[in-house]
């Protein structure tokens, strides 16, 4: 892999970026790779992506492996970044149904939002969950 990433290296332009995704069992191997190969000062950002939704989730095994790193580097500090390219601009009237139906709720702005518990939907009850959030107390 790090024969490819330094070939990779070499045939991107000065004001390049690359981004490299991996799973978490090896991103952190491959960040000291990327590091040595463009230089630690040329990261710009570790992207976690949740792949899947858990519905699932066994809190006495562990947590869900559910996501993968995308490790961000850039050629040089000249590079081009296009905001417009990984943003989607909120637009209400294009809603889907799905989306409509959960946030039904708008704020005094104008903005959708949804009245949701804050402790998990599924939960072992040995795990003694207990969460305080502005002086309430949430079992």
């Amino acid at each position: 892999m790090a024969v490819r990433l330094l070939e990779m290296h070499r045939l991107l332009k000065p004001t390049g970026s690359m981004y490299l995704h991996c799973d978490p069992t090896a991103s952190h191997y491959l960040k000291a790779v990327m590091d040595a190969i463009f230089g630690y000062k040329n990261f710009r950002n570790e992207i976690v992506w949740q792949r899947t939704i858990t519905r699932k989730g066994n809190l006495t095994k562990g947590l869900a492996k559910d996501a993968d790193i995308i490790l961000r580097y850039s050629k040089t500090n000249h590079f081009v970044w296009n905001p417009q390219a990984v943003t989607i601009p909120y637009d209400l009237n294009h809603l889907d149904e799905k989306t409509k139906k959960k946030y039904s709720n708008i704020d005094a702005h104008g903005r959708l939002y949804q009245l949701t518990a804050i402790n998990a939907p599924i939960q072992d009850p040995q795990s003694n969950c207990t969460y305080e959030v502005m002086g309430v107390t949430i079992t």
